[in-house]
């Protein structure tokens, strides 16, 4: 997980470093470049999307195990004995 975060915070950087030069330029430059800028920044926010679904799913599924595990083990704890009574 923490690979694929700091993969994403590498390719992010393009984008932003696109930007502060765009806005470096002049005004007639700027215009030329702000299309690129855009659609660099439209493929960042696609790929925010996509890192955010993963993020959630990992927690998301985690959490759900947990709760398993906690369910697995208060039942593992109740044995019924010989007589057919439950025992805690």
């Amino acid at each position: 997980m923490k690979e694929r975060i700091e993969e994403f915070f590498s390719h992010c950087a393009g984008p932003l470093t696109l930007m502060i030069q765009t806005f470096g330029h002049n005004k007639a430059r700027q215009r030329e470049k702000i299309p690129t800028l855009l659609e660099e920044l439209a493929n960042a926010q696609e790929e925010v999307n996509l890192y955010l679904i993963n993020i959630i799913k990992f927690y998301c599924l985690n959490y759900i195990k947990s709760k398993a595990d906690r369910l697995d083990g208060y039942f593992s704890r109740i044995v019924p004995s010989n007589s057919g009574s439950i025992i805690f």
